[in-house]
């Protein structure tokens, strides 16, 4: 206490095990309605939160269920009116596919070493002499997988961008994307099947068992090792801090695209060889997050709406155009957000 009065610096500075996102979680948790008559503090919160994580854990749990309960009620309701439906299957779930996810990879900090090693050692088998990237990884994908790359026509028309027939052993991809999102489905599909034994030992880990989380995390985790290939760690890193994370020359020093980028820049979080802590948030128009990714301590919400001001809504506005913008939160912490 006096340390942290002579330096004038917040007291969960100086613990390790201050979980920032379990206290973001539980500030939008204790703004819900239910709990105006109590009148907590966020100073109360965030006591809480650092004294005792395990509660608030638990706490965070129940308001799952409770919020799961509510929709649950909602759509029974919806039922009994036009008695035509069955009552759905996610009915008495813990919470959404896409939110354990979101939680695996916050807990690891978006950075998991067996995969980007795995993708290290599938980066000296393939042979990239034979001409680009593009044709190196389809030679690749045939000479070890046994499994032929087809660019069709009427992606479009039948309403998929990327289709493996296993029984055929073909991987069928739209023509109407562009090269670096080729590249990437291709890469997607040498890691669901060179890497599929550590992913799959990662999401059990993790207490993945239900089977619609399973398959996410399987994408999710084969999506990592994808950029691992196009985007190799130590050379990305290098280059980032070289070009002082100048986006779009890493997306012409790597031939990726700007998102491609910007999901890899959060993963930089290796033991000793760190890059910036970014944050990362994908929403609609509505304002519902269907992923989020915070290393910078930026809070975001996870229960509720974000915030209206924010520049992502604009965004929509003028699609194709970078849109800058410098948030001042209420504690005084300023953040850049792209």
């Amino acid at each position: 206490l006096k340390t942290a009065s002579l330096f004038n610096i917040e007291l969960s500075e100086l613990t390790n095990d201050y979980n920032k996102q379990l206290n973001s979680d539980l500030m939008d948790i204790f703004s819900d309605n239910i709990f105006e008559e109590h009148e907590l503090k966020n100073n109360d919160i965030k006591d809480f939160s650092i004294n005792s994580p395990i509660v608030g854990d638990a706490i965070r749990t129940l308001y799952d269920k409770y919020t799961q309960n509510k929709k649950d009620l909602v759509l029974l309701a919806d039922q009994m009116i036009s008695v035509k439906q069955e009552i759905s299957d996610t009915v008495g779930s813990d919470k959404s596919s896409a939110d354990f996810i979101s939680d695996m990879l916050q807990s690891n900090n978006n950075y998991f070493n067996e995969i980007e090693d795995a993708a290290s050692k599938e980066i000296k088998s393939i042979n990239y002499n034979i001409g680009n990237r593009l044709v190196s990884m389809i030679e690749h994908l045939k000479k070890k997988f046994s499994i032929s790359v087809d660019f069709i026509e009427q992606g479009t028309k039948d309403n998929f961008v990327k289709k493996f027939i296993s029984e055929k052993k073909i991987l069928l991809i739209s023509n109407t994307l562009n090269r670096e999102s080729k590249e990437f489905l291709i890469a997607h599909q040498i890691g669901l099947l060179g890497a599929n034994d550590i992913i799959e030992y990662k999401l059990q880990s993790e207490g993945v068992n239900d089977k619609n989380t399973l398959a996410l995390g399987k994408t999710v985790l084969a999506n990592y090792f994808a950029s691992c290939i196009l985007m190799p760690y130590d050379l990305f890193c290098d280059t980032a801090i070289k070009y002082r994370y100048d986006i779009d020359i890493l997306s012409n020093r790597f031939d990726t695209s700007f998102e491609q980028v910007c999901h890899r820049l959060t993963t930089l979080q290796k033991p000793n060889k760190k890059g910036i802590p970014f944050h990362f948030m994908r929403v609609d128009i509505a304002g519902n997050v269907s992923k989020r990714f915070s290393l910078s301590g930026l809070k975001i919400p996870r229960y509720s709406v974000a915030c209206p001001r924010w520049n992502v809504y604009t965004a929509f506005l003028s699609p194709g155009k970078i849109k800058v913008q410098l948030s001042k939160m209420l504690d005084g912490k300023t953040f850049i957000c792209i």
